[in-house]
């Protein structure tokens, strides 16, 4: 196995501290991007004209309830856009292998696995729900649940390759 792993850019490695390998991986940034502003102020246009039409006809909760419909689908829109302040990060030193979750810049979830017995393993199909999980005995987690298949595989394998090396040592 060589060592040129070409990883997504959604993994940053540090390597600076010898015996240890802190891996930090980030969903892409899919905050609230333009195209997402654009259908919002569409709809918002579109939905006052009509909303308007009626106004002017006399019904006047008609536009009561379109002002609801956006501020409802603006909310949802944005809780459904990956937040920068989720990560996870992975630490892989002499005896110990720690996973842990982020989600709003706190940490909610530590997983703690001696290095020598872990495995990391891609599970399911590649058109279907795969994950990629770090296992010892019958104690798992998941990481990198927002990584595409490739870039699974290619952590899979860059994940074993360095526990196979500090095993050698």
């Amino acid at each position: 196995m060589g060592e040129n792993f070409d990883l997504s850019p959604n993994c940053n490695i540090d390597t600076s501290v010898p015996n240890k390998i802190s891996i930090r991986l980030r969903p892409q940034v899919a905050l609230f991007r333009t195209e997402t502003k654009v259908v919002l102020l569409l709809l918002i246009f579109f939905s006052w004209v009509i909303g308007g039409s009626f106004l002017l006809l006399g019904a006047w909760p008609v536009l009561i309830f379109l002002a609801v419909d956006i501020m409802l689908i603006y909310y949802f829109l944005k809780r459904g856009s990956s937040n920068v302040a989720d990560w996870e990060e992975i630490d892989i030193q002499s005896r110990e292998l720690i996973v842990r979750k982020v989600r709003n810049s706190k940490c909610f979830k530590v997983f703690n696995i001696p290095t020598y017995w872990s495995r990391v393993e891609l599970t399911g199909q590649r058109y279907g729900r795969s994950k990629l999980i770090v296992c010892f005995r019958n104690n798992y987690s998941e990481i990198a649940s927002f990584l595409d298949w490739k870039s699974k595989v290619k952590l899979e394998r860059y994940l074993n390759f360095e526990l196979h090396k500090l095993r050698e040592k």
